[in-house]
């Protein structure tokens, strides 16, 4: 018994301190269509439910939000989260279906402490905020269900508006990219409409899109032919229509498929990447040209990406990637 017992003193410390930490998933809940990055790669999430997460860096321990109620199953906190985006390292927002006390939908969410501390903004009239580009230069553009353009030029702190785009009934842009020069912008609607600005939403120029052109044929009449994504890089325009990706030179609109091609998105020295359907990855120049490929691939299907740094960002629920020629994380 003495025996026994000296044993159990010598491995019990052992045996207690060799347990590895077990640290249970964070549960994410609602839709999640966009990510945020920060200049030295803290990652911020906002869900369709209202709530917020984040990383202080990819590999680090996640943490609920100071925005929502930290409740996963909760879809009542005030509105629908539909994007966040850093336009510095201390500076964010938060845009979407926002609505307060009075169902106000005029503001958004802006945070000048890297997301401690939230206050709400007006932008203009109410609006659901269904598409937003910002740049580098602490430049944005909106644009929602009242149809005008709100554009800032100053971190996200004051906003004013531009007239709608077009006379169509009921237009509302589902995705905006604006070129390095601030000037050039493309929209593309949630129905069969790309518009071009070059010269900062003074005035538009509608662009035939790939259904317009015949590029490929809608599988019925109940799904509707939404531009869901369009960016700009180097001379060329590409976008997602319908989840088929196409691309065409900027001076001539002429589509052309990408069959073998599920996502994309751009860098801010206008390389992309591109994400084949077999989930690996390509890396491309300004001038379309591959540059590398990558040996590994996503282990599902991405929900939500963005590049910062030259690296992608991929979101998948389950997982969070970053991504660039030296390293698959």
């Amino acid at each position: 018994m003495r025996n026994l017992f000296l044993l159990l003193i010598l491995f019990l410390p052992f045996s207690t301190f060799s347990q590895n930490a077990y640290l249970a998933n964070l549960p994410i809940s609602g839709g999640v269509s966009e990510i945020g990055i920060s200049p030295s790669e803290r990652i911020w999430i906002a869900t369709k439910a209202g709530n917020t997460y984040y990383t202080n860096k990819i590999g680090d321990l996640w943490h609920f939000g100071p925005l929502g109620t930290k409740d996963p199953l909760s879809i009542d906190f005030g509105g629908t989260f539909e994007r966040i985006n850093f336009f510095s390292e201390k500076i964010i927002m938060i845009s979407g279906y926002i609505h307060g006390e009075n169902s106000n939908t005029d503001f958004v969410y802006r945070s000048e402490d890297g997301g401690l501390n939230w206050d709400k903004v007006k932008f203009g009239k109410s609006s659901w905020i269904d598409a937003a580009y910002i740049n580098d230069n602490g430049k944005a553009w909106m644009s929602g269900n009242s149809q005008l353009i709100y554009y800032s030029q100053d971190y996200g702190k004051t906003w004013k508006s531009f007239g709608k785009a077009g006379n169509e009934n009921a237009l509302r842009f589902n995705t905006i990219h604006f070129a390095k020069n601030e000037k050039t912008g493309l929209f593309g609607s949630f129905w069969n409409i790309i518009y071009k600005t070059t010269d900062n939403c003074e005035s538009w120029e509608r662009l035939p899109t790939p259904l317009d052109q015949k590029k490929y044929k809608r599988l019925s009449k109940e799904h509707r032919p939404d531009i869901r994504k369009i960016r700009i890089f180097g001379d060329y325009y590409i976008i997602n229509q319908q989840g088929n990706i196409f691309y065409t030179k900027s001076d001539n609109i002429n589509w052309i498929e990408l069959p073998n091609i599920s996502d994309f998105e751009t860098t801010s020295d206008e390389y992309i990447y591109l994400i084949d359907k077999d989930l690996k990855i390509d890396l491309r120049d300004s001038e379309f040209v591959s540059i590398w490929k990558s040996d590994k691939k996503l282990s599902s299907t991405p929900s939500a990406i963005n590049t910062k740094n030259k690296s992608l960002f991929v979101f998948t629920y389950g997982e969070i990637y970053k991504i660039n020629k030296n390293d698959f994380i």
